[in-house]
């Protein structure tokens, strides 16, 4: 029997090639049975993808669909699962890239510094159209705080990867400059709209 690792497969002690999209595999036989698979040609990543997109749609069919009958709270939060799965992604592909950064895991930081970015923006633009009642803004608002900056922040990534830095003083960097900059952004946001109200 063949063994499918990654791009290709083993036969023998050699790794082969897959073949071209389309084809057929022969994978061996049991019991005097011949298997054989067709090389289908989509990576997995774009199959996690098509499903994520087919369930945004649903929950975003949802929501315009049952927006008469739920509440704001209802509604904000199936904006807010409609938008999570995608900076959920986008924060696992960024990542990714982090293995190239071994001292500083510098797109872990980028995601959650853009997820109190956005947090901070929504809670002072919240205040903003509270006072102006559009219930629709604030629905949007409450999603992309809740929905799509918190899934693309992450506290667990950072203690993670914060632990396995391989010294001390690495670790107490990333996590000072985390906080550091995360108040400076909020603050920087904040107080000019306090000023202005």
């Amino acid at each position: 029997l063949l063994r499918v690792c990654g791009d290709g497969y083993r036969e023998g002690g050699g790794m082969q090639a897959l073949p071209e999209v389309g084809r057929t595999l022969e994978l061996g036989s049991r019991g005097g049975r011949t298997e054989e698979r067709t090389v289908l040609g989509i990576p997995a990543s774009t199959m996690l993808g098509a499903s994520l997109v087919l369930l945004v749609a649903s929950l975003a069919a949802a929501a315009v669909a049952l927006k008469p009958w739920l509440s704001k709270t209802a509604t904000a939060s199936l904006v807010s699962l409609t938008l999570s799965p995608f900076a959920a992604l986008i924060r696992y592909r960024l990542g990714l890239w982090n293995k190239a950064h071994q001292t500083f895991p510098i797109y872990t930081f980028l995601c959650n510094m853009l997820g109190c970015l956005l947090t901070a923006a929504a809670a002072a633009l919240a205040r903003d159209a509270v006072t102006s009642s559009d219930s629709w803004t604030l629905v949007v608002l409450q999603a992309l705080s809740a929905g799509f900056a918190g899934s693309l922040s992450t506290v667990s990534t950072l203690m993670a990867e914060a632990r396995a830095l391989p010294y001390r003083w690495l670790l107490l960097r990333y996590l000072g400059l985390t906080y550091l900059v995360s108040q400076l952004l909020l603050l920087t946001i904040n107080l000019p709209m306090e000023e202005a109200s």
